[in-house]
């Protein structure tokens, strides 16, 4: 995943991922960035429940230093086999992120780079302002 996305309503949130209304607030956020705060469905005793974690693993070892490197992406070819993300890989710890989508860089010949806002294609783009695009 990027670096950047921007939130999912709550309300929107909650009815697609079946999460009774009241668990978590946040506000609408059209950047959001690893280490803030961010609304996460994770699974409790077989349900769905809504939590705020940090964005960005955080492992055991460093007793509750983050690492210097980032620890906001992991490939699928290295997840059992990272340091940083074996051990919860393992025990089966993990979350699925609120989001309406998320920018992805583009480089270009010359060196600079454009954003492109991924989103599903059968979700309105939504506006800087809050409404459909």
């Amino acid at each position: 995943m990027c670096g950047k996305y921007i939130l999912a309503q709550a309300a929107k949130a909650e009815r697609a991922m079946g999460i009774r209304r009241g668990h978590w607030e946040y506000p609408l956020s059209y950047r959001v960035l690893p280490t803030e705060q961010v609304p996460v469905v994770v699974a409790a005793e077989g349900a769905r429940e809504a939590a705020l974690m940090r964005w960005g693993l955080v492992p055991w070892w460093t007793h509750g230093v983050p690492l210097k490197a980032s620890t906001i992406n992991a490939t699928a070819e290295r997840l059992d086999r990272a340091p940083s993300y074996r051990d919860p890989w393992r025990r089966g710890q993990r979350c699925l992120f609120v989001m309406g989508g998320f920018y992805e860089p583009h480089l270009n010949a010359d060196g600079s780079r454009d954003q492109f806002f991924v989103r599903p294609h059968h979700r309105p783009r939504q506006s800087a302002a809050g409404g459909s695009a």
